[in-house]
């Protein structure tokens, strides 16, 4: 055993590895999770992923209409058009196809979970656990609404995310200090017309709390059951929505 301090990076690992028989990660090892692309080019430079990381949960903390599903959306739609597929498990509202089709996404690679009635945080974790097991999506969405998912099913889902290597993304109401643990990137969208930014309240290897400056947009839910009238047949195969819907989009600029 060496008795007097290392002198050098080299000494160091030395005494590390031959003496006391540590592992020590090589460079290459010491590197953030690949990510799913935002569309959100500021964003997207900030994290170190470069988006929604893969295999690691994200946590969006916004309001109704604060652009937190339209984030999720453009990612989506990037993934979608490549042909692979996205899910969305619904929570105390619906997603509404028309508005993710105008954002670009091909709805034959989104798959859309109802939640049937049942809304506690132990049915969400279940379809999840489904979801995970069938290795087919990239990345999944889930809708919490006001509900909080406990730590031991935070901790759950992230070791089933990370197996799979798909991007969660949770959607939340309200700041859920407890779910932060799990996350490695935590989002805060403000009203947006009142405020344009999106902070950054946690994000692996990045400086935190930082805001991100981001266009004013947000996406539709609806609360009810899909009126198949609104879904029009196009020669693309996709659907459209009738003048009276589009007038109802809110697709901001």
């Amino acid at each position: 055993m060496r008795k007097y301090p290392p002198h050098s990076i080299e000494d160091l690992r030395r005494d590390l590895t031959e003496t006391h028989g540590l592992d020590l990660l090589r460079d290459d090892q010491v590197k953030p999770s690949a990510g799913l692309a935002t569309g959100c080019i500021a964003l997207d430079d900030f994290l170190a992923s470069g988006g929604f990381p893969c295999g690691e949960i994200s946590l969006l903390e916004a309001a109704e209409g604060a652009g937190a599903c339209t984030l999720w959306l453009e990612c989506v739609a990037r993934i979608a058009q490549s042909g692979r597929r996205a899910a969305w498990v619904e929570g105390d509202f619906q997603l509404n196809p028309v508005s993710a089709f105008h954002r670009g996404v091909d709805l034959r690679n989104l798959f859309i979970v109802g939640a049937g009635g049942q809304k506690s945080p132990t049915h969400r974790l279940w379809i999840l656990q489904e979801l995970f097991s069938s290795n087919l999506f990239d990345i999944i969405g889930c809708d919490l609404g006001g509900a909080r998912l406990p730590l031991r099913e935070s901790r759950s889902l992230l070791t089933q995310a990370r197996r799979s290597g798909t991007a969660l993304v949770i959607f939340s109401r309200h700041s859920r200090a407890a779910q932060h643990e799990t996350a490695s990137v935590v989002l805060s969208f403000s009203d947006v017309h009142t405020n344009k930014n999106i902070h950054v309240l946690r994000a692996a290897h990045r400086p935190v709390p930082s805001q991100i400056k981001r266009r004013p947009q947000h996406v539709d839910f609806i609360t009810g059951p899909i009126d198949s009238r609104f879904l029009l047949s196009r020669s693309d195969g996709g659907p459209a929505a009738s003048g009276r819907e589009q007038s109802r989009l809110s697709t901001g600029t």
